[in-house]
């Protein structure tokens, strides 16, 4: 759950030349919209460690309501 309308995954996925704050332009920088506190790769560090698995976000998709 993204606070904000991430274009990208991660700091890597960036352009060169991308305009814009990276923990705006990134999912896995941006906090968890019900505990501001932890961002999203905390979130997937914590599955990772519960479960042992290793775990990637590759895709995302983003639905908006409201509209």
């Amino acid at each position: 759950m993204a606070a904000t309308n991430p274009q990208f995954v991660a700091p890597e996925d960036v352009p060169e030349g991308a305009e814009g704050d990276p923990k705006e332009l990134c999912l896995l920088l941006q906090p968890f919209v019900r505990d501001e506190s932890v961002s999203i790769q905390d979130m997937v560090n914590e599955a990772i460690r519960k479960t042992g698995e290793n775990i990637r976000v590759r895709r995302f998709a983003r639905f908006e309501l409201g509209r």
